[in-house]
């Protein structure tokens, strides 16, 4: 009589990494008065000479950076946050869509990624703080409509 070998079953376990992602609003808690998640980010945010607008739909996402009265730039702009990281914000240049003078100095390019998170201003409301944009260490305060008269802001 022959004998036949049974086959041998394996198994592997893959570990795929996912990617971060917007969070649904249920998930993550954001700042006071602000929403959650990734909805605490969405709007208009602005501080002296320049605003960012945050939108969930990227397509009207933007930036207008102003070094002066006569020289600014706008761009396009895309923003990601790791899931439950409800305080901080990637926020990456697409497309440059206007100079107007000088713009900001060649400080900014496509590409070019800088940080937002959440912090408390002077006075105790919520504002978006950015690192690594335009000069090192590029940390500048904006404000959202529910910021109140910060100093930080500018005018």
């Amino acid at each position: 009589m022959e004998t036949v070998a049974t086959p041998t079953v394996v198994t592997k376990t893959v570990t795929v990494p996912v990617p971060p992602s917007i969070t649904s609003a249920s998930t993550c808690p954001g700042p006071v008065n602000r929403g959650t998640g990734a909805s605490a980010f969405e709007g208009s945010w602005r501080r002296h000479a320049s605003q960012l607008v945050l939108q969930r739909d990227t397509a009207t996402s933007a930036l207008m950076m102003g070094a002066s009265a006569v020289d600014s730039e706008n761009w396009r702009v895309d923003w990601t946050h790791d899931e439950c990281d409800s305080r901080k914000v990637v926020v990456t240049l697409l497309e440059r869509t206007a100079l107007y003078g000088t713009g900001v100095d060649g400080e900014l390019d496509e590409g070019k990624t800088f940080g937002l998170e959440f912090g408390t201003s002077s006075i105790g409301t919520s504002v978006i703080v950015t690192t690594g944009l335009g000069d090192d260490p590029g940390v500048y305060t904006w404000c959202g409509a529910d910021s109140g008269p910060v100093p930080e802001c500018g005018a």
